[in-house]
């Protein structure tokens, strides 16, 4: 760290050197005070040349705007602080100007176009700044921002295609909810009644079939709704609360309990809280949960554990159950969407729930894992960041 003045003055004197962008300041009178090496590009002169020169003058030079319009500019900024220019260069300046990073006038040809912002700071600490003989002080500050503003542009353009892809995934999801899933419905329901009022009338062939189109159209209505549930953790806004983790992981339980009450399992949880979307958390203890429900189902002494830790001062909270487990060479695959580490007639799934997992867990600025053995069970890691 940078502490003793004249370290910092060093310090100041550095990055402007160094840095790629044109600095002058300016005095009371319009005179150059000092510019960096940037700026000696930018102006098409050797800066102990420029001190001394009138920075209008100087810039009218290489600039295809007016010096009536530089003029107007310096005033405004005397107004108000601040002032921007944008301006034509008259032709191509050397060194560091003379790069990829200025776009072309496409509709002139020409030169570079060049954005300086006029500023009059109150307080200018810069050594290299304070060893001019000058009868005025520094009054402005005179910065090249044309990259600031490309990237700035270029910001803007990557929020509004990525506001334009969100409203695409938006009329897809609508379609797929509503043009989708009607024709699924129809399979869905007609192939259930028919196995149900002619089942003693079919063919044993028939009925297999049949009952493979049923099960099919379940299994992608299944899918679209995780498809949807997938698409909507990604664009919807946080609403961030206090979340009893614990009551969600319960109220799991007690669901998984109520729909397979045939199985007897041991589940242990502490009192667990974070901060957080409460929906999107419910989701995802929803997943991890159920996910251990699914995968001990084969183990008739079948446990599932919900807690929190702490990992190098961290809160890491945790899912851990005794189920089928899996090899941890395939671990990367885990959080994939359509990527199943087990069968599809061993635990039945859509692929689909733990990418959702780890969409949520990221925009809680955290980060998810797993740990497992074959046939041992696993336990799920995550973190939330905020």
């Amino acid at each position: 760290m940078v502490t003793h003045v004249d370290d910092q003055s060093a310090f100041a004197t550095l990055l402007i050197e160094t840095t790629s962008t044109a600095v002058i300041a300016v005095s009371g009178s319009g005179a150059i005070l000092f510019c960096n090496p940037a700026a000696e590009s930018m102006l098409n002169i050797e800066r102990v040349r420029a001190v001394g020169v009138r920075f209008i003058d100087c810039i009218a030079k290489v600039a295809t705007e007016s010096v009536a319009a530089f003029a107007e500019a310096f005033d405004r900024a005397t107004n108000t602080g601040t002032a921007t220019l944008e301006f034509a260069l008259d032709r191509p300046a050397p060194g560091r100007l003379n790069t990829a990073t200025l776009r072309h006038l496409s509709n002139t040809g020409s030169g570079q176009l060049v954005v300086i912002e006029i500023s009059q700071p109150p307080q200018l600490m810069a050594s290299e700044l304070s060893h001019q003989e000058v009868d005025n002080g520094i009054s402005k500050v005179v910065r090249n921002v044309t990259e600031l503003r490309q990237a700035e542009a270029a910001l803007r353009k990557a929020k509004e295609e990525a506001e334009a892809a969100n409203r695409d995934l938006e009329a897809f999801s609508y379609s797929v909810a509503h043009d989708l899933r009607a024709p699924l419905r129809s399979i869905e329901g007609f192939s259930r009644v028919i196995l149900k009022d002619y089942e003693n009338e079919l063919p044993a062939n028939a009925r297999h079939y049949l009952n493979r189109v049923h099960r099919s159209a379940l299994s992608m209505a299944e899918l679209i709704d995780d498809l949807l549930l997938l698409a909507r953790v990604t664009r919807s806004d946080l609403r961030e609360c206090i979340v009893d983790l614990a009551e969600l992981a319960r109220g799991e339980i007690a669901r998984l309990r109520e729909a397979h009450p045939d199985r007897n399992v041991e589940f242990v949880c502490g009192p667990v809280q974070a901060a957080g979307d409460e929906g999107l958390l419910r989701v995802l203890m929803g997943n991890l949960i159920s996910n251990a429900w699914k995968f001990s189902s084969k183990n008739p002494q079948a446990r599932i554990e919900f807690g929190a830790t702490y990992q190098n001062g961290e809160q890491v909270f945790y899912v851990r159950d005794n189920g089928a487990g899996f090899q941890m060479i395939y671990a990367d695959k885990l959080f994939l969407p359509f990527q199943r580490l087990h069968r599809q007639d061993e635990f039945a799934g859509t692929g689909i729930g733990l990418a959702t997992s780890d969409r949520i867990v990221r925009r809680h600025g955290g980060r998810i894992w797993a740990n497992a053995r074959m046939g041992e069970g696993a336990t799920f890691y995550f973190t939330i960041g905020r």
